[in-house]
């Protein structure tokens, strides 16, 4: 042999290296020994979980919508706990209610990590998470879990616990349970599922605000085409009738009508976020939220003026800029009979997200008072993934030579068009990313500048809130804390990260400033200090007006529910929206200190302040349109799904919760250097106030995306 003969390792060394993992072994043991002895099991999940708001009063509580009620084992198809247990514990008549080698991977990783980033769950394991209502993510609390779970299986038969767990486990819709589930999705008692409808409703179980086919129906069939071939693959389903099956997934019944609760759609979310937290069931919890009911009440009175009666839907959202907290929230006209939350729903931003690319601009050290070209349309050779790219102005307006102030006044397409391929669109993307806090969800292409990147009113009032809040980042939030009796659960983050710098936050507040004062969004002003910016999408297909003063950020979105259809009298982000935004916004401040933005130190412009220069009148109907990349339309695209986002899950902290703070009152502290003004404002480019939308009685279109527009052809520009 090569080299010689191998030496053997002494017997001892193999002994020595692994008496500490012998010695952890055995530790775990004995500590879940202990556990097993001294924790008493938990109840069966008992009352539902209480709602305050932001003052500690109760609002509601998070009754089922569908009655949770006990049914045998006898009363569920064989075909549904077949469905069950390939999705979410194939060996659960063969373990102890513990995997030991799924637990051992988790603990290691989450030692690693210090946190639980593994799971290992059995059904016996989500039981007892269900009944306990202990969902912190320690690794405490899953030792405490297993000894349970171990325990558990010593007192209870296997069929037993199966029943108990399809009788508790959250299916999504306020349906606990599968007998509810069966009422919820498809209007029928349990024992009448189809194999099919049991794989839907199986495979919704691990994140049913995500899986719920009318949430997003590629997800659900995602995990429905999982749940058959785990099925196949268990050997209680054959492969041809999976092959049958995987083209047929049965359609759910819509939501029903529910009763209606103070704050529906501020709860919905409140719901969705106790999903996220992994307090789906809620049972037996106070959840102190951040819903001030007072700004609530004005909320759903500006949105009842502004669209009971007329084709268009609407959504509001107000935040607390100092802690993103939501303090109003309104998703709807009915949620009664329509619980499709239009605060969550994805939609083009349109000129709304251009301050995002000025905040970009401002990072690079760039003056807001540099010149561009904003003439009514320009190509821009190869800024399209080496195609060209033409932009052009709304309402064919040629507007000459403006600074970035002006251009952001005047929303002028062209100018910011250059901007964004003078700073590169992955830069814009990567601000995007900042101030939404989701790394790579904006792509890099240069119609992102233009706002071609659907988001939710939510998120964009999330982004407005950071520039109120002087560059100051938290994420979105609609619970506070969590307490089950006096043990406090869990408690939001409100630290926050400085994500802009305090002097560019500055100065872009004071760019939106003049949106308000002397651009598109006049209708906004409620005699304090606002800024904003207003959005039109393509065809008029979305109205957008975003905005702030130092103690609330709102936004106001309307369009068509179902597509992205013109609106009724061609509506702009500068007309209804702005004026709701300013009926809503002048309730809230009423008797509040008028607070002032701080004013900009400013950096010294690299060129003089622009005078803006006209070359040409606006033509009354443009005729050339923005191209996007291929892979980012900038023309909204019709679509027959709904399609909601998920709420991000806020940062857990172990400290107990301080009692939420009222509206801010007391002015910030602001520097004292000023930034010049252009010397000549220009004029607002909005188009006059447009007709009254029609109503539902004369004939407005009510169906499904996809329908036909009918009437005139609008304008193909309308990115104000």
């Amino acid at each position: 042999m090569r080299g010689g003969r191998r030496r053997r390792v002494p017997r001892w060394l193999w002994w020595l290296a692994g008496f500490p993992a012998l010695v952890a072994v055995l530790a775990l043991v004995a500590l879940l020994a202990v556990l097993f002895v001294s924790l008493p099991l938990p109840p069966q999940p008992g009352a539902p979980a209480v709602l305050l708001d932001s003052s500690g009063t109760e609002f509601t509580q998070l009754t089922s919508e569908f009655l949770q009620r006990d049914i045998t084992l006898e009363q569920i198809p064989q075909h549904t706990i077949d469905a069950v247990l390939a999705a979410e514990d194939g060996e659960f008549y063969d373990h102890i209610g513990i995997d030991p080698v799924s637990v051992g991977r988790a603990v290691v990783a989450n030692l690693r990590s210090g946190e639980v980033s593994q799971g290992g769950s059995t059904i016996t394991q989500q039981y007892i998470k269900v009944a306990s209502g202990d969902n912190a993510q320690t690794v405490w609390r899953k030792l405490t879990e297993a000894a349970l779970a171990l325990k558990l299986e010593r007192t209870h038969t296997k069929d037993e616990i199966l029943v108990m767990y399809l009788n508790a486990v959250y299916f999504g819709r306020g349906a606990y349970g599968i007998q509810a589930a069966a009422q919820a999705y498809y209007g029928i008692d349990a024992i009448d599922l189809t194999l099919a409808q049991s794989a839907v409703l199986a495979g919704v179980l691990p994140a049913p605000s995500i899986y719920d086919p009318l949430v997003d129906n590629a997800a659900s069939h995602a995990r429905y085409r999982y749940v058959l071939g785990r099925m196949v693959e268990q050997g209680t389903l054959v492969a041809a009738e999976r092959d049958t099956l995987l083209s047929q997934q049965p359609p759910t019944n819509p939501r029903r009508s529910v009763a209606r609760d103070d704050a529906p759609w501020f709860t919905d979310v409140v719901r969705r976020e106790l999903e996220t937290l992994g307090f789906a069931d809620g049972a037996g919890l106070t959840v102190t939220t951040t819903l001030n009911l007072g700004v609530q009440r004005h909320a759903e009175r500006a949105h009842a003026e502004a669209f009971n009666g007329i084709e268009a839907s609407g959504a509001i959202v107000a935040v607390d800029p100092t802690t993103a907290g939501v303090l109003a929230l309104v998703g709807g006209s009915d949620y009664t009979n329509d619980q499709f939350n239009l605060a969550l729903a994805n939609r083009q931003p349109g000129s709304t997200f251009k301050p995002v690319a000025l905040a970009a601009w401002l990072a690079d050290g760039r003056s807001a008072e540099e010149p561009f070209r904003a003439p009514s349309s320009v190509t821009l050779p190869d800024a399209d993934a080496g195609n060209d790219w033409t932009v052009s102005n709304y309402g064919g307006s040629d507007l000459g030579t403006l600074s970035l102030r002006q251009a952001t006044w005047r929303s002028s397409n062209t100018a910011y068009a250059e901007m964004a391929v003078e700073l590169g669109p992955d830069r814009i993307a990567a601000m995007a990313d900042t101030l939404t806090g989701r790394p790579g969800e904006h792509p890099a292409n240069p119609s992102l500048v233009l706002g071609t990147t659907e988001t939710s009113p939510l998120t964009m009032a999330g982004i407005y809130g950071t520039f109120a809040a002087e560059g100051v980042r938290n994420e979105v939030h609609a619970i506070q804390e969590i307490r089950r009796g006096e043990e406090v659960l869990y408690r939001a983050d409100t630290s926050g990260e400085r994500v802009m710098g305090e002097d560019d936050a500055a100065i872009l507040t004071d760019v939106l400033r003049g949106v308000v004062t002397n651009g598109t969004a006049q209708a906004a002003g409620i005699g304090r200090p606002v800024a904003g910016k207003t959005g039109t999408t393509q065809d008029y297909g979305d109205a957008w007006f975003a905005g702030y003063t130092p103690q609330v950020a709102t936004v106001i979105w309307m369009g068509n529910r179902d597509n992205r259809a013109t609106l009724p009298g061609n509506e702009t982000g500068g007309g209804l929206p702005a004026r709701t935004f300013a009926s809503f916004m002048g309730a809230v401040h009423e008797g509040l200190d008028v607070m002032e933005f701080p004013t900009p130190s400013g950096r010294a412009p690299e060129d003089a302040v622009v005078e803006p220069t006209e070359t040409a009148t606006p033509t009354a109907t443009p005729t050339t349109t923005e191209t996007a990349t291929p892979s980012e339309s900038a023309t909204p695209t019709e679509t027959d799904t709904e399609t909601e986002a998920p709420i991000p899950a806020p940062t857990r902290v172990p400290t107990p919760s301080a009692t939420p703070a009222p509206l801010p009152t007391e002015p910030r502290p602001t520097p004292t250097a000023t930034r010049p003004e252009p010397t000549q404002p220009p004029e607002p480019t909005d188009p006059p106030e447009p007709a009254p939308a029609p109503t539902a009685a004369d004939g407005g279109a009510t169906g499904r995306a996809g329908t036909s527009d009918g009437g005139s052809t609008p304008p193909t520009n309308a990115s104000d």
